[in-house]
């Protein structure tokens, strides 16, 4: 079986996604909160309406977040395989902390 390896350009999307900080926070927002519409969003993190929508519109593009809509709302929630992907991720960065620290 061959081993599959990321190109570079898939590196490059995802961590694109992720290097926004107000991106990354909605993402975590739904990561803990579950699915959200667009003013639940905004109530809880005090950022503009205009400002979520980017955001979510992006997290959409690059698969991080679906929709889904209820009557007239639209509710964002995670994708599952991102929940396995930021739990890793959040392994990852604790472990880098650490070595860091040691490294100097």
């Amino acid at each position: 079986m061959k081993k599959y390896i990321p190109t570079s350009g898939i590196y490059n999307k995802f961590l694109k996604g992720l290097a926004n900080e107000t991106r990354f926070k909605i993402l975590r927002l739904l990561l803990d909160k579950g699915p959200l519409n667009v003013m639940g969003i905004c109530k809880l993190t005090r950022y503009e309406q205009s400002r979520v929508s980017h955001a979510l519109r992006l997290l959409k593009l690059n698969k991080f977040v679906r929709s889904e809509r209820k009557g007239k709302m639209m509710y964002y929630d995670a994708h599952k395989y991102i929940r396995r992907i930021v739990i890793k991720t959040d392994h990852l960065m604790m472990m880098f902390e650490l070595y860091s620290e040691r490294w100097g």
